[in-house]
């Protein structure tokens, strides 16, 4: 196929005409209505926590991590593998404040006040990225934002019966 043809074939496609859905495939996405961007959550490799504690305020977590974790302020981590009574409190996702990079710690805010540290032989953090927020961000003004709810990608593309919500930005 000659480089005019691929030009007039391919189908127009305003860059501000957006489509976002969940998808099932992991995919990244193009952002058309066949092939929409991702706007799910990816979670980055896990890193092993070595030491999980209370801060002076026992409703704080205080994470020490065996390596670097590539956490910044704000950031959400997921903790897993804390056992026990305290696991409760110690174990899900998090806003992470007080970044340590040099000593590899950070700080989270718990649900409530375990009665002690959070042990567990496979304590590990990972971040989590917040695929939507990112595409959002990235986004011109005026963009036409088409959401799908679920996206079970097909050989053609959308399961045509599916139906969105559209917003401008």
């Amino acid at each position: 196929m000659s480089l005019l043809d691929a030009i007039l074939l391919e189908p127009h496609r305003d860059p501000k005409d957006v489509w976002i859905a969940l998808r099932s495939d992991g995919n990244k996405g193009s952002g058309t209505q066949n092939d929409p961007y991702h706007g799910g959550v990816q979670h980055l490799p896990e890193v092993s926590i070595s030491n999980l504690t209370q801060d002076t305020d026992p409703t704080v977590a205080v994470a020490v991590t065996s390596q670097a974790h590539g956490l910044i302020n704000g950031d959400l981590a997921r903790i897993e593998g804390v056992t026990g009574a305290e696991a409760e409190f110690y174990n899900g996702q998090f806003v992470v404040h007080d970044v340590d990079v040099p000593n590899n710690s950070f700080k989270y805010t718990m649900k409530g006040d375990p009665e002690g540290n959070g042990s567990g032989s496979s304590r590990t953090s990972s971040k989590v990225v917040l695929l939507f927020d990112k595409l959002m961000e990235s986004l011109a003004t005026s963009t036409y934002v088409e959401l799908v709810p679920k996206v079970t990608v097909f050989g053609e593309g959308l399961d045509p019966g599916m139906d969105g919500v559209r917003y401008w930005l």
